[in-house]
């Protein structure tokens, strides 16, 4: 048995309790009613996507590869602080749409790269397509997190 407070018909609280009479101010309801099943179901529904996008999160910090005009293959950070200067350092060559003589971009291991604007704009593709990816990945695995009619089904769905 649950006691429950129920607002406009939606249960906005739920308390078992061993007593025998409901606390003031809450209703009596079977443990198998439909509304605290449906209320279970849609709390797991929202933290698994809540697990979902924070894996989201952490899979598009992951570096890409990227060969530079050069030829020259690396790995690239793709945390924010690094979006970030690679955002401001387009903003700041586009006008120009070249970077200045001796600009190098550094991979995740330290490495100095000479890169172009189109090196630039270049990385910045990679890592959009990377990030658009998941995107897509994230947004299929939350249709089918809300059409999940089980808590078990909801937790099947998994970022790996």
């Amino acid at each position: 048995m649950k006691y429950v407070v129920i607002t406009n018909g939606v249960i906005t609280t739920i308390f078992g309790s061993p007593q025998k009479n409901p606390p003031p101010g809450y209703s009596e309801i079977a443990d198998n009613d439909p509304r605290i099943v449906s209320s279970a179901l849609a709390d797991a529904q929202s933290k698994q996507i809540s697990i979902l996008t924070a894996a989201c999160n952490a899979s598009k910090a992951t570096p890409v590869t990227y060969t530079s005009k050069a030829g020259v293959t690396a790995s690239y950070a793709c945390d924010q602080p690094s979006i970030t200067l690679l955002s401001e350092s387009l903003h700041g060559c586009a006008g120009a749409a070249a970077t200045p003589a001796g600009f190098e971009w550094p991979s995740v291991t330290g490495q100095e790269t000479a890169f172009t604007y189109a090196d630039l704009q270049g990385l910045a593709g990679v890592i959009f397509t990377q990030s658009n990816t998941l995107m897509l990945q994230l947004k299929t695995l939350k249709l089918v997190v809300m059409a999940s009619t089980t808590i078990q089904a909801v937790q099947a769905v998994t970022w790996g």
